[in-house]
């Protein structure tokens, strides 16, 4: 039997109901609440066939909640506790969605097809923001059907996955799976370009240098093409220069702080100069920083080559698989935020990854698309509530 109760905040409901089910013998399967505003609703699933006859448990029950003005609504055709799926067929998924301050009603009515899309029932629906805040959020979880097996709705996860990535220009949203370790990750590793900082970082270097060389280092032979370009150049000097043009993203140190105090551990590992990742390590308080050395000769001059091996996709992507394996945590504990192609070996060895701004990239390397342009959002995708954000950063001020 289904149970719904509503009413204003205030009231006993609760204890009401849960007396009736112990005194009428009733097995209690399944109850919820939540509260909208000052209204709450409570539903409970129970099975009275082991106790007191229906007619007598609702009559009782009624009895006891008339005096609170409650309203009562009943389905007599739920499931009993023979009835209830085994918890180690059930497989559920986390869909989280933000959008600048409130989430658009089309953003939320097209997850929701999507999902129905693929019979995946909605558990529940939670708030994760505080309302005032730059930005609005929702927590979806989701149930996926008990028929299929296991590789059936792997591939049904991978499926709305590439769904939903597609919705980017509504808002900022992640799908990952919901299990033990969704709530406990360890370490966040962040891509410096267009990521953590404005602009690619190695372009700083040779625009600090004035040297002309656009372009993304994609690739070993793009680093060692673009590096041969600062040769000659005074390397105190250009590094100087390049360290105070970096802009850091917005909401990239207010996320670095949030995580910090929550006790991640926090790497940036760039195929750009290491000079920058170091930089970026100081001002974020980073706990690792990984980016490619630029050789000096004696003058103190750049040579044009780079110290061996040279960090590239893949060199990226060995380098988070050796932090993990030195923090004694899985890949499943593994966050990964990055931007372009030279992040994408990176962001596939992760748990969650997030791509930062990233419309084209292929919806298989990455559970998470940030649309918007701060970085403040990850802590949400990554399920960190904006009560628990907003309690942290005021105790960080008044410390």
């Amino acid at each position: 039997m289904l149970i719904t109760l509503s009413g204003r905040v205030g009231g006993a409901a609760l204890g009401v109901l849960m007396s009736v089910v112990d005194s009428s013998g009733a097995i209690l399967l399944d109850v919820q609440q939540f509260t909208v505003r000052d209204v709450f609703t409570i539903s409970a699933n129970v099975d009275t066939s082991a106790g007191t006859p229906d007619g007598s448990f609702l009559k009782d029950l009624l009895l006891a909640l008339h005096p609170l003005g409650v309203d009562v609504s009943f389905d007599l055709g739920s499931p009993s506790v023979s009835d209830a799926p085994s918890p180690a067929s059930v497989q559920r998924a986390i869909v989280t969605v933000i959008a600048p301050i409130c989430v658009p009603a089309p953003f939320l009515a097209d997850v929701t097809d999507i999902l129905a899309s693929h019979d995946a029932n909605i558990e529940s629906i939670n708030r994760i923001t505080e309302r005032g805040e730059r930005f609005a959020g929702f927590e979806f979880i989701v149930r996926l059907p008990a028929s299929k097996s296991a590789a059936e709705n792997d591939n049904t996860l991978d499926i709305m996955r590439a769904k939903l990535l597609q919705l980017e220009k509504l808002g900022d949203i992640s799908l990952q799976r919901h299990n033990l370790l969704v709530r406990s990750k360890r370490l966040v590793v962040f891509d410096l370009s267009w990521t953590l900082v404005q602009g690619d970082s190695l372009s700083l270097f040779l625009s600090a240098a004035g040297v002309d060389g656009d372009g993304e280092s994609s690739g070993v032979a793009s680093v060692e093409a673009r590096v041969a370009l600062l040769r000659g150049y005074n390397a105190d000097l250009v590094t100087r220069k390049a360290v105070s043009s970096l802009r850091y993203t917005d909401g990239a140190v207010r996320l670095c702080t949030v995580l910090k105090k929550l006790g991640y551990r926090l790497a940036v590992i760039s195929s750009g100069a290491q000079a920058l990742a170091e930089a970026a390590k100081y001002t974020l308080h980073l706990d690792y920083a990984y980016g490619n050395q630029l050789l000096v000769d004696s003058d103190g001059n750049f040579s044009g080559s780079v110290k061996s091996p040279v960090i590239d996709a893949d060199r990226k992507a060995e380098l988070l698989q050796m932090l993990a394996m030195q923090e004694s945590i899985e890949l499943e504990q593994v966050v990964a935020i990055g931007d372009g192609p030279v992040s994408s070996k990176m962001l596939s060895s992760a748990g969650l990854s997030i791509s930062f701004d990233q419309p084209h990239a292929t919806g298989e390397i990455m559970g998470g698309r940030i649309a918007g342009r701060s970085l403040e959002t990850v802590l949400y995708l990554m399920g960190v509530s904006g009560r628990d954000v907003s309690s942290l950063v005021a105790a960080e001020n008044s410390s």
